[in-house]
């Protein structure tokens, strides 16, 4: 499932929402099945954490920033929307057989 995490963040991302786009992704994680180990759906944070591999890529990257009116809140860059954009138009890629 940790693909699913990782999609997911894109969408957001891509949408280039007014909303910090791990807020948007717990919720859908929570309805496809992911909880939490006490069993309650998954918070903003817990999103994070479950996509950390992608978040640390886009932040490198510049296609998320921090959200300078809420703490570890994040944003997407103008390139973080293209670049999120045209991942998604790709994904998943079909193999090419020679």
């Amino acid at each position: 499932m940790r693909g699913t995490s990782r999609a997911t963040y894109l969408v957001p991302v891509a949408a280039q929402g007014p909303g910090d786009p791990d807020a948007s992704v717990a919720p859908f994680l929570s309805d496809t099945g992911w909880i939490s180990g006490d069993g309650m759906p998954l918070t903003p944070s817990m999103a994070r954490q479950a996509a950390w591999g992608t978040v640390s890529v886009l932040r490198r990257l510049g296609a998320i920033t921090d959200r300078p009116d809420r703490r570890r809140a994040q944003q997407p860059t103008a390139a973080g929307t293209a670049l999120a954009q045209a991942a998604l138009r790709t994904w998943p890629a079909q193999p090419k057989h020679v």
